[in-house]
């Protein structure tokens, strides 16, 4: 589904630490619970070879938004790539408007 003005978006800028066993996995199960949110609408993501990357995804709502921080699989994923996978990360949340 794409995007319509209204909806909100959350960019999540990240570098992965050099060992990272399992992150596949963690991400998997993420982006699996989130298509169970009526609020989820895509999901794009790239890497670069640095182990920099972006990834955008997209809601119809903040109250989507909000539901999906409160998410126990996504609080436990979050959690481990705070401890484990990232070297660090960024997270910005904006309305689009076209």
């Amino acid at each position: 589904m794409k995007p319509q003005e209204g909806n909100y978006e959350v960019v999540f800028i990240s570098k992965l630490n050099p060992y990272i066993e399992g992150y596949s996995e963690m991400n998997e199960l993420a982006y699996t619970e989130a298509l169970k949110n009526p609020g989820f609408l895509k999901e794009n993501s790239a890497r670069n070879p640095d182990k920099t990357g972006v990834s955008v995804s997209f809601w119809k709502n903040k109250e989507a938004i909000e539901d999906w921080k409160q998410n126990l699989i996504h609080k436990m994923v979050k959690e481990k790539g705070r401890s484990e996978f990232y070297e660090y990360f960024e997270v910005y949340i904006s309305k689009i408007e076209h």
